[in-house]
């Protein structure tokens, strides 16, 4: 079950590097910069990804961000995404599923939990995403 917001952070699309060209199937490093909070926690982001265009328009990508508190502490995310543009230029939203391993122990209630997220990119390269705790069901 969805629990809560564990991130919400906004920034820009910094870079875009051509990785491998395929035509319709290229594939494409994308590289973020931006600032939100992580927990409730004041925080910085910097991270990369990669991604292709799938056949029906489906973008799939897999990478992450490294989140840099406030404080000092240091996050990062493995995951993958799920989108479709939604116009032109960078114009693009997604489904976003990960993990982390934090060190810092005010974060380690994140251990061993999911995180499921929304993700969009609009024309210029701005993005705004927002990631939720997925709890699995007690049983």
């Amino acid at each position: 079950m969805l629990g809560e917001v564990v991130l919400e952070s906004s920034g820009k699309v910094t870079n875009v590097k051509v990785l491998e060209y395929a035509g319709d199937r290229s594939k494409v490093e994308v590289t973020v910069q931006g600032q939100g909070k992580l927990s409730g926690t004041g925080m910085t982001e910097i991270g990369s990804y990669w991604q292709e265009m799938r056949p029906g328009h489906i973008l799939y990508g897999e990478g992450g961000p490294l989140w840099m508190t406030d404080d000092g502490e240091v996050v990062s995310l493995k995951g993958f995404a799920i989108g479709k543009p939604t116009g032109p230029g960078f114009s693009a939203s997604y489904a976003v599923c990960g993990a982390i391993q934090p060190a810092a122990e005010r974060f380690a209630h994140l251990n061993g939990v999911a995180l499921v997220g929304e993700y969009d990119v609009d024309e210029q390269g701005n993005y705004h995403w927002t990631l939720w705790e997925w709890k699995a069901a007690q049983g």
